[in-house]
């Protein structure tokens, strides 16, 4: 292994064959943006959905964060980290990363346990915001009752990045 330095304020460091394991030549990850705030997943039945309604397909914005900086390029990524509040991914008041995609309601027949949904959290950069959306999905058909749907509040902080 070796390291070379040149003359650009730059060093390489490559393994005992010659190839290259670290430059400063590459682009490094920068955090240029940190946001912070709450947001309440709904419940998925409301005044707006009634209960009779059986098969629901939708996807709620919970959240759009704007910034000048932020951009829909290939260079970007988003560092999320949450605390979440009741459903099923409640975190007991600790912060959990929210890499991926995060389950934050099962909803389940009381009776059987059998799964008839879910509400599946998400963040995307859409037309230079990003938003935090939450998938829902149930079907519900041939049967009244249900478990967990329940309102969720999720505090995140979220860090915005690009590679210079």
């Amino acid at each position: 292994m070796g390291i070379s330095l040149n003359k650009n304020n730059a060093f390489t460091i490559t393994d005992r064959n010659g190839n290259t394991k670290f430059s400063l030549d590459k682009r490094m990850p920068h955090i240029i943006g940190n946001f912070t705030g709450g947001a309440y997943v709904n419940q998925i039945y409301t005044a707006d959905v009634p209960y009779t309604t059986a098969i629901i397909d939708r996807t709620d914005v919970i959240a759009t964060l704007t910034s000048s900086y932020i951009t829909n390029n290939d260079d970007s990524f988003i560092l999320p980290f949450y605390n979440i509040s009741g459903g099923f991914a409640d975190t007991n008041s600790k912060i959990v990363s929210g890499i991926g995609s995060t389950l934050v309601r099962k909803i389940i027949q009381p009776t059987t346990k059998e799964f008839l949904g879910s509400s599946i959290l998400d963040i995307i950069i859409d037309n230079g915001t990003l938003k935090l959306v939450c998938n829902q999905h149930l079907d519900k058909t041939g049967f009244n009752n249900i478990d967990g749907d329940v309102a969720v509040y999720i505090s995140y902080r979220i860090y915005y990045g690009r590679f210079k």
